[in-house]
This record gives C-alpha cells, structure tokens and sequence, in this order.
C-alpha cells in the first residue's frame, strides 16, 4: 500500500491498467472478426446410405484379452409374431365395493346387483377370476391373459 502513497507511482501504475485494459478490448475486437458480418459457407449435404445399419460387427479386436474373437455370431433373422387369438372381453359381474378389518382379518366387499359379499383378502379365487392383489381403493383380478382393476364405487 506504500506505492499507492507515492505520488509518481500512481501515473504509471494508471497508463499501466489502461494499456492492460486496452490490449484486452483489442484481442476481443480481432477474435469477433472487428464487427463484420461473416456468412457461413453452406456446402450441399449428402445423405450417407448405409445398408447394413442394424448389423453389428465384431470382428474388431478385444480391448482386455487382445484378441480378435474366431467365431464370429451372424445375427439372426428377424422373427415376426405369431398372431394370437384374444378372448372376449369379459369384466366381472361384481363390483368392489370397500376394504374392512374384522378382528385381526381384512376383508374386502364384493357387491353384485344388491348383494354384498364379504371375501377373505387370503382367497386367490373369486368366481373364476384369480385376485392378483387388493389395496385401499381398488382390487385388482386377472382371467386369463386380461387384468381388470376394479376401483371403489
């Protein structure tokens, strides 16, 4: 701080700062092209064909073992799905009408037309349909490939 306190220090230390400065502002100006609008020449794209996209090669040499693999596994043909005949869509005849606890046990309420039944949450089968889990506000069943969540009316 004693160099500040020296009277003719403080002009070279200020031409110091502005050439500094100056030599900054310069560099920007020069890398930015000095304020001129320069255009990006656009060459015509070429679209590359490859026909053989989803081939994997492997015939390139291990990183960890060094080696290039013998047997080299061609991918196999693509298989297309078998077409499945679907059932009818049959939902259940009852609806989910609640969730209680009698006891140590829970039950949940099956309500068909104007009877309510109650099923044990242990029962895994309800009139032909599998129970695959009952929770708070729904139940869900499952006959067959089809899943129906029956939620709280």
């Amino acid at each position: 701080m004693k160099a500040l306190k020296n009277k003719k220090l403080i002009p070279v230390l200020l031409v110091v700062a502005v050439g500094v400065w100056g030599l900054i502002i310069y560099r920007v100006v020069v890398y930015s092209g000095g304020g001129r609008v320069m255009t990006k020449i656009v060459e015509k794209r070429q679209a590359i064909t490859n026909e053989e996209s989803d081939t994997l090669f492997l015939n390139y040499r291990d990183p960890f073992l060094g080696t290039v693999p013998r047997g080299v596994k061609q991918p196999s043909p693509r298989v297309r799905a078998k077409a499945t005949v679907e059932e009818p869509d049959s939902p259940p005849g009852f609806q989910f009408a609640g969730r209680i606890r009698k006891g140590k046990r829970d039950f949940w309420l099956m309500k068909s037309g104007d009877n309510t039944r109650l099923v044990s949450v242990k029962e895994k089968n309800v009139d032909g349909y599998r129970v695959e889990g009952v929770y708070r506000d729904s139940v869900c069943l499952r006959k067959g490939k089809r899943v129906y969540t029956l939620k709280m009316e």
